[in-house]
């Protein structure tokens, strides 16, 4: 049984109900003075959407710089403020301290935050800091070819229904037009549009490189001859069996094993006092 009184919401969140013209009348209103909160209940929307939706079709957006009391009185932080809130972060995460500096930012200037915080905290899970191969471009939160990629697959959808996002933790590499994500456990990762189809949904890039030069792969590892993980080009990609993996990471645990062995002898044998002659 419907309530003849209630509004039906499900159109305003389908993508097809955001056409360009609709969008078009909204940016008018908006550039006329209105405020996203004016607009979005004169369409029985949320701001949020309202914004979204002029970002994702490159529509002006005015700086309102003086828009309430709280902005009027705020002064946005100096450098030496912003360097001291970064020394106490523990987190790859937005600082309270900086919410509204946040908001007001360029896109460069928060990339530049992210990378300086980045380098602060030297999270493991982070993708390796060694030089990258030509054929593939590095990108991070703040990348403007990432977002422009973003964009063109999110084109037409609201936040709730973009399947492609970045976030601040998010890092990869461009190629042919695509984000590959860095994972610690696969390397830098594609997900394949379409409905979930476990790890066939996933293509690795490197071994996908390998492919593309050298044939298909059953069964072997492909691994980079420079060990850095970076250098993604097919020259640089060899492909082994398990087997000899298994060895040779054995043998790198033995002989590390080994070393730390001889270290801890060694700083021993410096402890120990010499005895002396009578």
């Amino acid at each position: 049984m419907t309530t003849p009184n209630r509004k039906p919401h499900a159109p305003r969140h389908h993508p097809q109900w955001w056409t360009m013209e609709r969008v078009q009348k909204m940016h008018a209103r908006y550039v006329a003075g209105a405020t996203f909160t004016e607009i979005a209940r004169e369409y029985d929307v949320r701001p949020s959407s309202v914004r979204q939706a002029f970002v994702r079709r490159k529509l002006t957006l005015i700086p309102r710089p003086n828009f309430g009391r709280f902005a009027r009185t705020y002064k946005l932080k100096t450098a030496a403020e912003v360097a001291a809130i970064l020394a106490r972060q523990t987190r790859l995460i937005v600082p309270r301290e900086l919410a509204y500096d946040w908001r007001h930012w360029s896109m460069s200037r928060r990339g530049a935050f992210l990378r300086k915080l980045r380098a602060k905290l030297n999270d493991p899970r982070d993708a390796p800091r060694q030089p990258y191969s030509a054929n593939v471009t590095p990108f991070d939160y703040a990348s403007p070819e990432a977002r422009e990629i973003i964009d063109q697959l999110n084109e037409g959808c609201n936040s709730r229904e973009a399947g492609t996002k970045i976030n601040l933790r998010s890092q990869g590499v461009i190629y042919e037009g695509k984000l590959w994500f860095w994972t610690n456990e696969y390397g830098y990762i594609y997900w394949q549009p379409g409905p979930y189809l476990g790890p066939q949904s996933r293509l690795v890039l490197h071994r996908y490189l390998y492919e593309q030069t050298h044939g298909p792969l059953s069964a072997e590892v492909v691994r980079f001859a420079d060990g850095n993980p970076n250098n993604l080009d097919p020259s640089n990609l060899i492909a082994a069996s398990r087997d000899d993996v298994c060895r040779e990471n054995q043998a790198t645990k033995l002989r590390q094993k080994a070393e730390a062995h001889t270290a801890a002898l060694l700083r021993r044998m410096k402890q120990t006092p010499t005895p002396k002659g009578d």
